[in-house]
């Protein structure tokens, strides 16, 4: 990580600028005596001119810890986002061509470093000397009763429900590797996903346009007991990545239910 010598210069991000700045997650916390880093840095013919665009991360910190970071395109500010209050620690980003236009998309990536292993993914494309953010998806623990269902059934068993989308199947939980002399601790079982914490991107019909698939674990016992995945494929439509199944797998990765959720 390359330290920036100057003292940090707070800039704001005013929306009727030209070239605008997208905001998500802004920490609001002072920035006196905060320190820039400069994280990663690419070059890219993004506008078929033959000139390249110098695409920079920036990250914030105070006393160690992230105020929030910054994307910057030929120096000028176009993107600022936040830790979360402190629910991710690291960022990173990469560059890959997902809709197919020989053009690669910006993805912002933002790491916590807890037991979950939670990563959140913004994918931006670089439009008209902006960023326009065509994926994001809101990664952090959800309300459990709330949003979900699971109950041991008995026979080595887990009823799954997910009540935000309807995907319902029955988990089996494999006595060889999952308390095979302790079924008791099976009936402590209770609704528990885990945070996205992996992002694939398969071109699934080869037309050189790439979905966009998250996975989550399904916990069972206790945190180290996987006992599940849960898998929502996003799609490519009119400019925005959306929702199109989810499925559930076992431990194993055998397919237990998938459900449509394009009305």
């Amino acid at each position: 990580m390359k330290r920036i010598k100057h003292a940090f210069i707070s800039i704001l991000c005013i929306p009727l600028l030209m070239t605008g700045c997208w905001n998500a997650g802004e920490n609001q916390e002072s920035t006196t005596g905060a320190e820039s880093f400069l994280l990663s840095e690419f070059e890219e013919d993004w506008y078929g001119d033959s000139a390249k665009e110098k695409l920079v991360l920036y990250s914030q910190e105070k006393e160690g810890r992230p105020i929030y970071w910054t994307i910057r395109l030929n120096e000028d500010e176009v993107a600022k986002l936040g830790p979360e209050d402190g629910a991710f620690s690291v960022a990173s980003m990469k560059l890959e061509d997902l809709d197919g236009d020989q053009k690669p998309e910006v993805l912002f990536y933002r790491y916590s470093t807890g037991t979950a292993g939670a990563q959140d993914l913004n994918v931006f494309q670089v439009t008209e000397k902006k960023l326009t953010n065509i994926f994001s998806v809101a990664n952090l623990f959800e309300n459990m009763e709330e949003n979900y269902q699971m109950e041991y059934i008995g026979n080595y068993q887990v009823s799954f429900v997910n009540y935000k989308t309807g995907l319902k199947a029955t988990i089996p939980v494999y006595r060889e590797t999952h308390y095979p002399e302790e079924e008791e601790l099976l009936q402590r079982i209770s609704a528990w996903v885990d945070p996205i914490f992996q992002y694939d991107f398969p071109d699934s019909n080869k037309d050189g346009v790439k979905e966009i698939v998250t996975r989550q674990r399904v916990i069972g016992v206790s945190h180290p007991d996987t006992i599940g995945f849960q898998k929502t494929t996003f799609i490519l439509v009119d400019g925005q990545y959306k929702a199109s199944e989810q499925a559930l797998y076992d431990s194993r990765e055998n397919l237990l239910a998938k459900i449509s959720l394009i009305n």
